[in-house]
């Protein structure tokens, strides 16, 4: 081990997915990050479309998804992010970039701001 690594990571206190929440501001908000890209991945998944389909500014109705795929796409985030999504805040959402915002904040233990942004 290099000298004053282990005091790098001694520094390092936050998870991978607190990490992994911040790495957006790393990229142009066009190109998708990790998160962005596994939350996406999801939805493609969830509706059995090809991923490319699956666009930051698509609207879940444009991918055609109707009540019964959102639930079940919501259940799958869940169950992905390790995360609640409140019911009130799944309702309001209507684009994918809402919802990758919302995980994102979720996930980064944010979600007293998340109103009107999660899936």
């Amino acid at each position: 081990m290099e000298p004053g690594a282990d005091t790098l990571h001694m520094y390092n206190t936050h998870s991978a997915a607190e990490n992994l929440a911040r790495s957006h501001l790393r990229r142009p908000r066009s190109m998708p990050d990790e998160l962005a890209e596994k939350v996406l991945e999801t939805i493609a998944s969830s509706k059995r479309i090809a991923r490319e389909r699956v666009l930051l500014d698509s609207t879940l109705e444009d991918l055609g998804m109707d009540s019964l795929d959102q639930l079940n796409l919501l259940f799958a985030l869940e169950s992905d992010f390790n995360i609640s999504i409140p019911d009130d805040e799944a309702k309001s959402i209507r684009t994918v970039r809402e919802m990758v915002e919302g995980v994102r904040k979720l996930v980064a233990g944010d979600s007293g701001t998340a109103s009107a942004s999660v899936a």
